[in-house]
């Protein structure tokens, strides 16, 4: 699965925990216990698989920065190198 069908993922799974939380703090209000309940149960198995997927994604973004940030550092280093020495890998006529 793609980096971006788990964030659609994420998405809908955050939508159905936010309906999932009005819901219950409706039927609490109304005193249907038995439906709050549901709900409540309900709600905590969302926030469980969301939890699973955003480690997943998360893992998957450090090490993407992981990648890029060796990239980055390897790429400084020659860019240091052929700033402190700009001659040295050309072949330069001297004058006499």
């Amino acid at each position: 699965m793609t980096i971006n069908e788990k964030n659609k993922i994420l998405e809908h799974i955050v939508l159905c925990l936010n309906k999932t939380s009005l819901l219950q703090i409706k039927f609490e209000e109304d005193g249907d216990m038995g439906n709050a309940n549901k709900f409540r149960r309900r709600r905590n198995r969302l926030r469980v698989e969301r939890d699973e997927l955003l480690r997943e994604i998360l893992r998957e973004w450090i090490g993407d920065a992981k990648t890029l940030t060796s990239r980055i550092r390897n790429d400084n280093k020659e860019l240091d190198k052929a700033i402190k020495n700009p001659f040295e890998n050309r072949n330069c006529s001297k004058r006499d």
